[in-house]
């Protein structure tokens, strides 16, 4: 086995999916986890992004304002900590898979 590039690793879990590295390393649990991870909180986010969007549009043909603000600052918070979640899962992804292929001896 010739030993992995640690740029590639990187490359994939950074720019392709996060996980994608971790595949190529050959740590496929790790990897599977990953996408997963990384997946269910896009979705989530995504479904946060629709809550937001579909609240301020209804406001614009309601205003009530007070009512959207209050509803808004509770779905914003779940929003930006689905988003910290997320950005902590990137890095980890992609500083993993770069460190776990530069361990990795050539057989």
């Amino acid at each position: 086995m010739k030993k992995l590039d640690p740029f590639t690793a990187l490359s994939l879990s950074a720019i392709v999916l996060p996980g994608v590295g971790q595949l190529y390393n050959r740590q496929y649990v790790k990897g599977a986890i990953l996408i997963a991870l990384f997946t269910g909180i896009s979705l989530y986010l995504f479904y946060w992004v629709l809550v937001l969007g579909v609240g301020l549009i209804l406001f614009l043909f309601q205003h009530d304002f007070l009512s959207w603000v209050e509803t808004s600052e509770q779905d914003l918070r779940s929003f930006l900590t689905g988003l910290v979640i997320l950005g902590v899962t990137w890095l980890i992804s992609v500083v993993d898979a770069y460190f776990s292929a530069n361990k990795r001896k050539p057989e």
